[in-house]
């Protein structure tokens, strides 16, 4: 599931978020794109199990994988990013001064 477009708040705070956002709309469309035309990716057999597999599909499939993985690696980014910012905001509340 992609991440929701950062709001410009956000990406003052960590301007990395709009390209990742832009990043995992691609890695999506990437994906999409192979498996219309690499069905043979997704058979329930697989690709070992098919002979005169094209050089092509083997490489769609190295990319879907990887771009797969990347999707879970910037998954995690934003996760680890909103954990910080969670501690940051306790130890801002727990240091706050009342007026």
């Amino acid at each position: 599931m992609k991440s929701p477009i950062p709001f410009p708040p956000d990406i003052s705070d960590a301007p990395e978020l709009a390209i990742f956002a832009t990043l995992e709309t691609v890695l999506e469309l990437t994906i999409n794109t192979i498996a219309a035309f690499n069905r043979e990716l997704f058979d329930e057999c697989g690709l070992d199990y098919q002979q005169n597999i094209p050089a092509t599909t083997w490489v769609a499939d190295s990319i879907a994988t990887q771009a797969a993985a990347l999707q879970q690696t910037l998954k995690r980014y934003n996760q680890a990013l909103l954990e910080d910012r969670r501690k940051t905001l306790n130890q801002l509340a727990k240091h706050k001064v009342a007026f």
